[in-house]
C-alpha cells in the first residue's frame, strides 16, 4: 500500500513543494517521543515496499524524526526480510503481529526495551477451620512429587492482579474467592526466556467450599490443615515458601496489613488502574488528621503560649533567693542603707564652714524650724525603729531605700546609687515543677 506526499504530512511538511513533485510514502503517524509509527494493513509487494520505505526514511530524516516503528501483521511476514535489510530489527512479537524498529538519526539510540517482566500470582485461601486450599499439578516442576502448593498462575495482558488471582483459583479448584490484599511480592530474574518475574502473594477469602478441580492441569485439590501444609519438607527447605507461611500466620494471628487496591485515574490512559497500598495504616492516619479541628489550632497555640509564660512568671515570683540569678519582685524585708562612702562627712561631725553664698540658710546646730500642722515635731517625736539586717539580692521597694553599690570616685555625688535592675525575668530561668507541668499539659492539648 502506498500514499502520495499530498495525503501524508508528517510534522506539517512534505518532501516536495510547489506541486512539482509526486513522492509516495508509507502511511505513518507521529508517536509521543519524536518518532513515527507505520502500521501496514494492506498487501504490498516487497520491491514496492522497499522503494516506499527508502523515500519515507529520507523524508523523516529531513524532518528530524528519531525512531521508526513498523508493525507488520502476520499476513505480511514476507516484508520482514526487506525491512531487516534496510536496518530494522525485531522489538517484540505478539500472536498476530511483529514489531520492527530502527533509529535513524546519528545520535545514541534511546529506543526502550521490550517488556522486561512476567507477572504471576499465588493465592492463599483459608477457611474457618484454619484449612488452606492447595493443589497438586499434573505438569511442571512439581509433577509427580506429591507436594501440595497454593494455586498459582500468570497475569494476562490487561488483567489486574486481583482479577488474575480470582480467576486462577476458580480455574484450578472451582472455588469462588474474594480478593483481600497483597501480602507481599517476590522479584526474580532470568526465569522465563531470560525475562524477570514478579510474583504477588495474594490473601483471599473463600465464598464457596466445594472443590471442582481442573482436569487438564490439576492432579488433586483439597482443603488441608495449615500446619500440615507448612510442615512439608519442601516448604521447610525453601525460603520463599517459609516466608509465605510466616505472612499467612502474621495475617490471621497478628493483624498483619498488606496492600489493597484503590481505583485511580491516570493521565496517561483512559483504562482503569489500581494503586496497591496499606489501607489499614492509611485510614488510621487519615482519621487522626481529620479528628483534629484545624480551625481551633491557632487559639489552642495561643492558650498554651499564655500558660507557659504565666508559669514562667510564677516561677520567677515564688522561687526567691533560693534560685540562682532570680530577684524577687517585692522585698520580703526592707534593706539597711549602706554607710556613706569615704570622703563624705559622717553624721554628727562638726558642720563645715558655710560659704558666703549660703547666707539665708540655717546653720548646723540651729534650732529646728517650727513643725507644720498635723506633723510631729522633731523634738517630741519618738525615734524611728532601728533598721533590719541587710538581705542580699533585695531590689528597691518604695518608700525604703534599698541596698546599692558605692558610687564610683568622681561620679555620682549622691551617697546611694540607684539600682539598674528592672526586675525583668532572666533568660536562664530554671524549669520548676510548675513549668514542667505546663509543658506537659501543652503537649496533651496539642497532640
Amino acid at each position: 500500500m502506498s500514499v502520495s506526499g499530498d495525503l501524508l504530512e508528517v510534522n506539517g511538511s512534505r518532501p516536495c513543494e510547489n506541486g512539482g513533485c509526486h513522492v509516495e510514502l508509507l502511511p505513518a503517524v507521529n508517536d509521543d517521543h519524536g518518532g513515527v509509527i507505520v502500521e501496514m494493513k494492506e498487501h504490498i509487494a516487497a520491491d514496492m515496499f522497499v522503494n516506499l520505505l527508502r523515500a519515507s526514511i529520507l523524508q523523516w530524516k529531513q524532518q528530524g524524526k528519531k525512531g521508526v516503528w513498523i508493525k507488520l501483521p502476520i499476513e505480511l511476514v514476507h516484508l520482514v526480510e526487506t525491512a531487516v535489510k534496510e536496518g530494522f530489527g525485531y522489538h517484540h512479537a505478539e500472536p498476530s503481529y511483529l514489531m520492527l524498529v530502527s533509529w535513524i538519526p546519528d545520535t545514541p539510540n534511546t529506543i526502550p526495551a521490550n517488556a522486561t517482566h512476567r507477572v504471576g500470582v499465588g493465592a492463599i485461601i483459608l477457611n474457618d477451620k484454619r484449612e488452606i486450599l492447595v493443589v497438586q499439578e499434573k505438569s511442571g516442576r512439581f509433577q509427580g512429587t506429591g507436594i501440595w502448593k497454593i494455586p498459582t498462575g500468570v497475569v494476562e495482558e490487561g488483567e489486574d492482579i486481583s482479577i488474575a488471582a480470582t480467576r486462577e483459583v476458580k480455574e484450578e479448584t472451582g472455588i469462588d474467592a474474594e480478593f483481600v490484599e497483597v501480602l507481599g511480592f517476590r522479584q526474580s530474574h532470568k526465569t522465563f526466556f531470560e525475562k524477570s518475574d514478579l510474583f504477588f502473594i495474594c490473601m483471599m477469602h473463600p465464598l464457596t467450599f466445594d472443590i471442582q478441580k481442573q482436569e487438564l492441569e490439576i492432579e488433586a485439590a483439597q482443603w488441608i490443615p495449615f500446619e500440615e501444609y507448612a510442615a512439608q519438607p519442601f516448604v521447610q527447605k525453601h525460603d520463599l515458601f517459609r516466608y509465605i507461611n510466616e505472612l499467612c500466620l502474621a495475617k490471621i494471628e497478628r493483624g498483619y496489613a498488606g496492600f489493597s487496591p484503590r481505583p485511580t485515574i491516570s493521565m496517561f490512559s483512559d483504562h482503569p488502574s489500581h494503586l496497591y497500598l496499606n489501607n489499614h495504616d492509611l485510614d488510621k492516619s487519615r482519621k487522626k488528621i481529620s479528628g483534629m479541628n484545624m480551625n481551633i489550632f491557632p487559639p489552642i497555640f495561643l492558650l498554651v503560649a499564655a500558660l507557659w509564660l504565666s508559669a514562667s512568671n510564677l516561677d520567677y515570683m515564688v522561687l526567691g533567693e533560693d534560685s540562682i540569678g532570680i530577684m524577687p519582685s517585692i522585698c520580703q524585708q526592707p534593706c539597711h542603707p549602706l554607710p556613706p562612702p569615704s570622703g563624705y562627712p559622717s553624721y554628727g561631725a562638726p558642720a563645715p564652714p558655710r560659704p558666703p553664698s549660703f547666707s539665708g540658710y540655717p546653720s548646723y546646730g540651729a534650732p529646728p524650724p517650727p513643725s507644720l500642722p498635723g506633723y510631729p515635731s522633731y523634738g517630741g517625736a519618738a525615734p524611728p525603729p532601728p533598721p533590719r539586717p541587710v538581705q542580699a539580692n533585695c531590689p528597691p521597694a518604695a518608700p525604703v531605700q534599698c541596698c546599692g553599690q558605692y558610687p564610683a570616685t568622681n561620679s555620682n555625688p549622691y551617697p546611694y546609687q540607684p539600682l539598674v535592675d528592672d526586675h525583668s525575668p532572666n533568660l536562664d530561668i530554671p524549669l520548676s515543677t510548675t513549668s514542667i507541668v505546663t509543658l506537659l499539659f501543652s503537649f496533651v492539648v496539642l497532640f
